[in-house]
């Protein structure tokens, strides 16, 4: 019986060692999938309150703005954030709206996917002009449909400064109260246009 030469030998084993390298992932996932192991990803979670129902806006959902006359379910990938605040836009007032809009551009590529609309009892006054041009403005005095449904979804008859709610195809899906940071915000949407209708 003749020996095989070591060349031989050696490129066998480089096979080998190829086809270990290749079949090692899929073998590890078949495994973690099987739930042989009792593996199982954690879920994503919601940072905001979802709204169990979500909450349908009906006559709500048309919004006049500074902008002229808006539709919050024009199309399934848009997402509306809805922000309340103060009429008389002061420091602070500015800063929230400063912050509402690094929350939408951090979108990135998807910052045209998430317009803010401000809701204000009566129309705001000494407005930032950049931020005039980045949001939406509305008053409740000309939208008491849409605070109506707002109101509903915190199932109270107050509406305090900082409240945030997402908004889509016409139904409040979710609310976040005045202390929750806008970096939680910024998660949520960041999960809801990844994984709309479409993608």
């Amino acid at each position: 019986m003749t020996q095989e030469p070591d060349a031989v030998r050696r490129g066998r084993r480089y096979l080998l060692w190829i086809a270990a390298i290749f079949a090692a992932p899929v073998l590890l996932a078949i495994l973690l999938n099987s739930s042989l192991l009792g593996y199982h990803p954690a879920a994503e979670e919601n940072r905001g309150r979802l709204l169990q129902p979500p909450l349908h806006m009906e006559s709500g959902r048309s919004v006049v703005t500074s902008a002229g006359l808006i539709n919050l379910d024009q199309e399934p990938t848009q997402w509306w954030l809805l922000a309340i605040e103060e009429a008389d836009c002061a420091t602070a007032c500015q800063q929230r709206l400063q912050e509402l809009d690094h929350l939408r551009r951090a979108m990135g590529r998807r910052s045209g996917q998430v317009p803010a609309v401000v809701v204000t009892r009566g129309m705001i006054r000494g407005l930032a002009p950049e931020l005039a041009q980045r949001l939406y403005f509305a008053s409740m005095e000309d939208n008491p449909s849409l605070a109506k449904v707002l109101r509903r979804a915190l199932l109270t008859d107050h509406l305090p400064v900082g409240q945030r709610f997402i908004v889509n195809l016409g139904w409040v899906m979710m609310t976040y109260p005045p202390d929750q940071p806008n970096t939680d915000v910024l998660e949520d949407l960041k999960l809801l246009t990844r994984t709309r209708p479409g993608r």
